[in-house]
Protein backbone atom coordinates (compact mmCIF):
# COMPACT_ATOMS: atom_id res chain seq x y z
CA UNK A 1 0.00 0.00 0.00
CA UNK A 2 1.38 3.39 -0.93
CA UNK A 3 1.50 6.26 1.50
CA UNK A 4 0.34 9.69 0.38
CA UNK A 5 3.86 11.10 0.65
CA UNK A 6 5.06 8.69 -2.06
CA UNK A 7 2.96 10.26 -4.81
CA UNK A 8 5.91 12.23 -6.15
CA UNK A 9 9.33 10.68 -6.65
CA UNK A 10 12.10 13.24 -6.13
CA UNK A 11 14.59 13.17 -8.98
CA UNK A 12 17.67 15.32 -8.70
CA UNK A 13 18.46 15.65 -12.38
CA UNK A 14 22.09 16.76 -12.18
CA UNK A 15 22.93 14.11 -9.59
CA UNK A 16 21.16 11.42 -11.61
CA UNK A 17 22.91 12.32 -14.85
CA UNK A 18 26.27 12.64 -13.13
CA UNK A 19 26.00 9.23 -11.47
CA UNK A 20 24.51 7.36 -14.44
CA UNK A 21 26.22 8.86 -17.51
CA UNK A 22 27.90 5.53 -18.23
CA UNK A 23 24.65 3.49 -18.33
CA UNK A 24 23.01 2.17 -21.49
CA UNK A 25 19.42 2.99 -22.34
CA UNK A 26 18.34 -0.43 -21.06
CA UNK A 27 20.14 0.18 -17.78
CA UNK A 28 18.59 3.64 -17.38
CA UNK A 29 15.13 2.16 -17.84
CA UNK A 30 15.78 -0.62 -15.34
CA UNK A 31 17.28 1.80 -12.82
CA UNK A 32 14.34 4.21 -12.98
CA UNK A 33 11.81 1.38 -12.68
CA UNK A 34 13.67 0.00 -9.65
CA UNK A 35 13.79 3.45 -8.03
CA UNK A 36 10.06 3.93 -8.56
CA UNK A 37 9.29 0.55 -6.99
CA UNK A 38 11.52 1.28 -4.00
CA UNK A 39 9.93 4.72 -3.54
CA UNK A 40 6.47 3.16 -3.49
CA UNK A 41 7.25 0.23 -1.21
CA UNK A 42 10.39 1.13 0.72
CA UNK A 43 12.36 -1.94 -0.44
CA UNK A 44 12.58 -4.10 -3.53
CA UNK A 45 12.24 -7.86 -3.18
CA UNK A 46 15.12 -9.31 -5.14
CA UNK A 47 13.54 -12.55 -6.30
CA UNK A 48 13.15 -13.23 -10.03
CA UNK A 49 9.34 -13.06 -9.99
CA UNK A 50 9.25 -9.63 -8.34
CA UNK A 51 12.08 -8.23 -10.48
CA UNK A 52 10.29 -9.38 -13.63
CA UNK A 53 7.15 -7.56 -12.41
CA UNK A 54 9.12 -4.39 -11.62
CA UNK A 55 10.94 -4.52 -14.96
CA UNK A 56 7.63 -4.89 -16.82
CA UNK A 57 8.12 -8.49 -17.83
CA UNK A 58 11.75 -8.17 -18.92
CA UNK A 59 14.33 -10.72 -17.89
CA UNK A 60 17.09 -9.88 -15.45
CA UNK A 61 19.90 -9.47 -17.97
CA UNK A 62 23.57 -8.95 -17.23
CA UNK A 63 23.09 -5.22 -17.87
CA UNK A 64 20.29 -5.05 -15.30
CA UNK A 65 22.33 -7.09 -12.84
CA UNK A 66 25.16 -4.54 -13.20
CA UNK A 67 22.76 -1.74 -12.25
CA UNK A 68 21.54 -3.67 -9.21
CA UNK A 69 25.09 -4.38 -8.06
CA UNK A 70 26.27 -0.80 -8.60
CA UNK A 71 23.37 1.19 -7.16
CA UNK A 72 21.56 -1.08 -4.69
CA UNK A 73 22.59 -2.62 -1.38
CA UNK A 74 21.24 -6.05 -0.41
CA UNK A 75 19.88 -6.78 3.05
CA UNK A 76 19.70 -10.14 4.86
CA UNK A 77 15.96 -10.46 4.16
CA UNK A 78 16.33 -10.85 0.40
CA UNK A 79 15.55 -7.30 -0.64
CA UNK A 80 17.63 -4.43 -2.04
CA UNK A 81 17.67 -0.68 -1.51
CA UNK A 82 19.24 2.37 -3.04
CA UNK A 83 20.59 4.10 0.07
CA UNK A 84 20.15 7.68 -1.14
CA UNK A 85 16.55 7.03 -2.08
CA UNK A 86 15.98 5.36 1.30
CA UNK A 87 17.22 8.56 3.03
CA UNK A 88 15.05 10.73 0.75
CA UNK A 89 12.02 8.54 1.52
CA UNK A 90 12.58 8.74 5.28
CA UNK A 91 12.96 12.52 5.02
CA UNK A 92 9.76 12.86 2.99
CA UNK A 93 7.94 10.58 5.43
CA UNK A 94 9.03 12.64 8.44
CA UNK A 95 7.93 15.90 6.76
CA UNK A 96 4.58 14.35 5.85
CA UNK A 97 4.03 13.03 9.39
CA UNK A 98 4.94 16.42 10.90
CA UNK A 99 2.41 18.16 8.65
CA UNK A 100 -0.30 15.60 9.45
CA UNK A 101 0.31 15.94 13.20
CA UNK A 102 0.31 19.75 12.98
CA UNK A 103 -2.98 19.68 11.05
CA UNK A 104 -4.50 17.36 13.66
CA UNK A 105 -3.40 19.69 16.48
CA UNK A 106 -4.81 22.75 14.72
CA UNK A 107 -8.06 20.93 14.00
CA UNK A 108 -8.39 19.78 17.61
CA UNK A 109 -7.75 23.31 18.88
CA UNK A 110 -10.25 24.75 16.41
CA UNK A 111 -12.88 22.18 17.38
CA UNK A 112 -12.30 22.92 21.07
CA UNK A 113 -12.73 26.66 20.49
CA UNK A 114 -15.88 26.04 18.45
CA UNK A 115 -17.26 23.70 21.12
CA UNK A 116 -16.51 26.25 23.85
CA UNK A 117 -18.08 29.07 21.83
CA UNK A 118 -21.13 26.99 20.90
CA UNK A 119 -21.74 25.94 24.50
CA UNK A 120 -21.35 29.56 25.69
CA UNK A 121 -23.67 30.85 22.95
CA UNK A 122 -26.21 28.12 23.68
CA UNK A 123 -26.18 28.96 27.35
CA UNK A 124 -26.65 32.66 26.58
CA UNK A 125 -29.57 31.89 24.24
CA UNK A 126 -31.26 29.77 26.89
CA UNK A 127 -30.81 32.51 29.49
CA UNK A 128 -32.18 35.13 27.08
CA UNK A 129 -35.17 32.93 26.23
CA UNK A 130 -35.96 32.47 29.90
CA UNK A 131 -35.56 36.22 30.61
CA UNK A 132 -37.76 37.30 27.68
CA UNK A 133 -40.52 34.77 28.30
CA UNK A 134 -41.36 36.55 31.54
CA UNK A 135 -41.59 39.96 29.85
CA UNK A 136 -43.80 39.16 26.87
CA UNK A 137 -47.13 40.91 27.42
CA UNK A 138 -50.18 38.89 26.59
CA UNK A 139 -53.53 40.55 25.82
CA UNK A 140 -56.45 38.49 26.88
CA UNK A 141 -59.65 38.44 24.87
CA UNK A 142 -58.14 39.95 21.78
CA UNK A 143 -57.46 38.45 18.35
CA UNK A 144 -54.63 40.91 17.81
CA UNK A 145 -51.11 39.75 18.41
CA UNK A 146 -49.40 41.28 21.36
CA UNK A 147 -46.87 43.98 20.64
CA UNK A 148 -43.65 42.40 21.69
CA UNK A 149 -40.40 44.17 22.30
CA UNK A 150 -37.64 41.79 21.12
CA UNK A 151 -34.73 44.07 21.87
Amino acid sequence: MSDKFTRFLPLHGKDYRGDTAHLTLEQHGAYILLLIDQWDKGKILCDDKNLRRVLMGAERTDAVQEVIQEFFVPDPHGSIQNMRLAREREHAKSIYERKVNAAKRVSAERNKKVDDRVSTESLQKVKKAIDTSDRIPVKSGSNDLAAVDYS
